[in-house]
């Protein structure tokens, strides 16, 4: 989830920038504008001063007043051009400042696009390992089983033959009790024997 977020807020962040870089082309546009407008009305301008002169030149009263105030707007156009021109380079310089980043985020992009690609392969050859556990688990599962069964098999066959050989025993047991009392009895008769003689 957070690396599909993080790709969210770039996408967020590239759009923003785009929207950004309208807006300053927008501001260029208009700063263009204004400078035909500037230099549209300088030619006006430059028209009424040749007027000017050709009046000046048919009668010199208030030349002088006139030649004054077109110098001042001259310098007032030349003033605005300067700062027109300032304006442009730094809308130029914010324009490529807004360029790398852009390819930085772009970059950035790609990047995660790799990661996420490698995490579905990941999660792919997780989930083929999991199914594989599985079916080992069920497979365990049965021999589990299966070996419960033989154990209690064999449980079984040696509680019986412990249940026969005690049988056995306690044949045995009696068989020799029997044996034993019998040579008792001998034993005693053969002594009785010896004393006789």
């Amino acid at each position: 989830m957070y690396i599909e977020d993080r790709i969210a807020q770039l996408e967020n962040i590239s759009v923003d920038q785009g929207k950004q870089i309208e807006m300053i082309a927008e501001g260029l546009a208009k700063l263009t504008t204004v400078v035909h407008k500037g230099f549209a009305e300088w030619k006006k301008r430059d028209a009424l001063m040749q007027q000017d002169i050709s009046l000046l030149k048919k009668g010199l009263s208030g030349a002088q007043t006139d030649i004054e105030s077109l110098k001042t707007d001259v310098n007032v156009l030349k003033t605005d051009v300067n700062i027109l021109k300032t304006d442009v380079n730094i809308l130029k310089t914010d324009v490529n400042i807004l360029k790398t980043d852009v390819d930085i985020l772009k970059t950035d992009v790609n990047i995660l696009k790799i990661d996420v690609n490698i995490l579905k392969t990941d999660v792919n050859i997780l989930k083929i390992d999991v199914s594989e556990l599985k079916e080992d688990v069920s497979v365990l599962k049965d021999d589990v089983k299966t070996l419960k069964s033989d154990v209690a098999i064999i449980q079984q066959d040696l509680k019986d033959i412990r249940h026969e050989m005690d049988e056995r025993f306690n044949l045995i047991d009696k068989r020799f009790d029997k044996m034993e009392s019998n040579f008792n009895g001998k034993f005693d008769l053969l002594v009785e024997l010896i004393k006789a003689k």
